[in-house]
């Protein structure tokens, strides 16, 4: 029995000599950074372009640029629609044999607005009690701004392409112009007018995926 334990505690403080001694070797590198596309926005009509940079080996910082422009958008279910925003990262790497690779954490801040044309019903009640609707086409504007912590895996292939899969959460702030409820109920009705992605003022979850190039 002790001779099966001292075989058994040997081989464990074998792997951990192993594991600690590849933590710390790195592999061999030629990139100080990488070049970022985060194809999951094009879904709202986003292109998002941005740069990662190790200030360290256990962490670095990220920062992210994004344009919306689209002349009809099924996402918004609106018109002309435009808009910009930006995120940073500051990431703390806990794994992994190089700089910008591994499991991390990083507190995020980011900032978005956005504006568009909607078309929405004017509902009309005249003195006799009769209704009457009209759609309007009615120019909007809306922003968001909060911040968060996600945690995310980042692997970089042959010194060449990155992939990052993140989660998380945090709060946010939203203003938006869409039409509030009338409370005599007539005029403009809110309705499914508000913008999504800038509804509500609480919790924003985050969710995403970015393709890299090793610079």
């Amino acid at each position: 029995m002790k001779k099966s334990i001292l075989i058994a505690s040997t081989l464990m403080l074998s792997i951990l000599a192993t594991a600690q001694t590849t933590d710390i070797m790195p592999m061999k590198q030629k990139y100080s950074g990488l070049i970022k596309f985060h194809p999951v926005n094009f879904i709202w009509s986003e292109f998002m372009i941005g740069g990662e940079a190790a200030l360290s080996r256990k962490h670095a910082i990220a920062l992210n640029f994004g344009a919306t422009v689209s002349g009809k958008s099924d996402f918004y279910n609106a018109e002309n629609v435009f808009g910009y925003g930006a995120d940073g990262q500051f990431k703390i790497y806990l794994t992994g044999r190089n700089i910008l690779d591994g499991f991390y954490v990083a507190p995020y801040a980011f900032y978005r607005t956005i504006e568009l044309d909607k078309s929405i019903y004017k509902e009309i009640i005249d003195i006799n009690g009769y209704y009457s609707y009209e759609y309007v086409l009615e120019r909007m504007n809306a922003s968001t701004y909060g911040g968060g912590v996600s945690i995310g895996y980042q692997l970089i292939i042959n010194n060449t392409i990155s992939f990052d899969v993140y989660a998380g959460g945090g709060l946010k702030v939203s203003r938006d112009s869409a039409p509030e409820p009338d409370p005599i109920n007539q005029g403009w009705y809110y309705n499914e007018y508000s913008i999504v992605g800038f509804r509500n003022t609480g919790a924003s979850p985050r969710l995403g995926l970015s393709i890299g190039i090793a610079l």
